[in-house]
């Protein structure tokens, strides 16, 4: 059996039905055919079921409320799950910066350093150090990672 978006059937409730059960019958009809995944697509959009009753228009924005925010819980959800232990973007920045200074000895200029392998400006790499609290290696004590 086809579902029915919840909001949609509130439509239905709050029309008037003047053609009576013969409009309904024909809307119905036309929303099975139009069925894609097993929901029923009824067209609000084209004015054919005028004006909403005030009590129907403020149950409607409550349950799309309510719907978008269970939707959204659910994504958030389902990405925390998705990428739980993985490391951040900053973590993973950090990471590759480290590697590759380890990788340059702590050189920052010039075509071997680590600026120009990790293809940004001395400054810009300075920058994110500091940003992302490492420091070239082997430089006054301090190490990277």
């Amino acid at each position: 059996m086809p579902d029915i978006d919840p909001a949609d059937a509130l439509k239905l409730r709050a029309h008037a039905w003047p053609g009576n059960i013969r409009e309904l019958r024909n809307v119905v009809e036309r929303a099975v055919i139009l069925a894609h995944d097993g929901t029923l697509n009824f067209s609000f959009d084209s004015g054919r079921f005028g004006a909403p009753s005030p009590e129907y228009a403020e149950r409607a924005d409550e349950d799309a409320r309510t719907r978008e925010s269970r939707e959204t819980d659910s994504a958030g959800r389902i990405m925390r799950e998705m990428f739980s232990g993985l490391p951040s973007a900053r973590d993973l920045e950090k990471q590759y910066i480290a590697t590759i200074l380890r990788m340059t000895g702590g050189k920052i200029s010039g075509r071997e350093g680590a600026a120009a392998l990790l293809g940004m400006s001395r400054s810009t790499l300075y920058d994110k150090m500091r940003a992302l609290g490492i420091s070239p290696a082997g430089r006054a004590g301090k190490t990277v990672l």
